[in-house]
């Protein structure tokens, strides 16, 4: 009996060791819009994606009056040495955002330190990503790409209300302005340095304009860009209104990109009602 015990002993002493030294590391880092690796924008929402990142899966509170946590979960992902806000943490997954105001660097090194459950702490090695002043990506429903893209009405149509999303049963019409959610649309401007944005902090100050100019194509045509910008109350998810040419043409699978700063977003598809019907 004692011999059993010892030998339980001496096992568990074996797993325990063998689990406190298991890596942790860090797969991918992409938008969470475009879910696209690449570069990465100042105050882009991005998932980072790996193994052993934590022992559970925990959310942050998002009221729009809360500042994202930098440990989440007993999770911290570090830039510069400085801990980034969290949005959610899983044992594969981590969702984050990046710093603005990262206009003068070019590359990066992430690094996740996660203080588990047992009380030990695992350090990943460090993950290189690339830095530019705007990388955009559209958010989109689940699926293969491309997806269909999660846009809105802006104004009431008929029995849908304003801000209600397009669908294939309540489609986009030819001249409409859409709303468009998007990631990775960088630095934004601001009235004064009290409504500064700042990673993890929703926006205090009026909707704040992209600082630089973001431009539209559905099916490969031009389309106006009314306005982008990070909304009052909003944490790294910007809005971009784009209006609808009068003589677009019906299409079930209309194709949607944003550009900016010589980068293209992913292409996302939604329904459209055109002139021809």
């Amino acid at each position: 009996m004692e011999m059993i015990a010892r030998l339980l002993i001496s096992l568990m002493a074996v797993s325990v060791l063998a689990f406190a030294e298991m890596p942790l590391s860090v797969d991918t880092v992409v938008n969470s819009a475009s879910l696209a690796p690449g570069p990465l924008a100042p105050g882009t929402l991005a998932i980072l994606t790996g193994s052993g990142l934590s022992d559970g899966s925990e959310s942050a509170s998002a009221n729009g009056t809360q500042a994202l946590p930098t440990k989440l979960g007993g999770v911290q992902v570090f830039l510069y040495g400085v801990a980034l806000p969290l949005l959610s943490v899983s044992p594969t997954q981590v969702e984050f955002q990046l710093p603005y105001r990262l206009s003068h660097v070019s590359t990066g090194t992430l690094y996740v330190r996660t203080e588990h459950s047992d009380g030990h702490t695992t350090v990943s090695k460090g993950t290189s990503i690339a830095i530019e002043p705007a990388a955009p990506g559209i958010y989109a429903f689940g699926g293969a790409e491309p997806r269909a893209g999660l846009i809105l009405h802006a104004q009431a149509n008929g029995s849908s209300p304003a801000g209600a999303p397009v669908t294939e049963a309540n489609p986009a019409h030819a001249g409409e302005t859409l709303i468009v959610w998007a990631a990775g649309l960088g630095d934004v401007e601001t009235a004064d340095a009290n409504g500064d944005a700042q990673a993890g902090l929703p926006l205090s100050a009026p909707d704040a304009p992209v600082v630089n100019i973001v431009d539209a194509g559905v099916n490969g045509r031009s389309v106006p860009v009314i306005s982008a910008v990070l909304p009052q109350g909003a944490v790294g998810v910007y809005e971009v209104r784009i209006q609808l040419p009068d003589d677009l043409l019906s299409d079930p699978e209309a194709q949607l990109s944003l550009m900016e700063d010589g980068h293209s977003s992913n292409t996302v598809l939604f329904p459209v009602q055109g002139s021809n019907r």
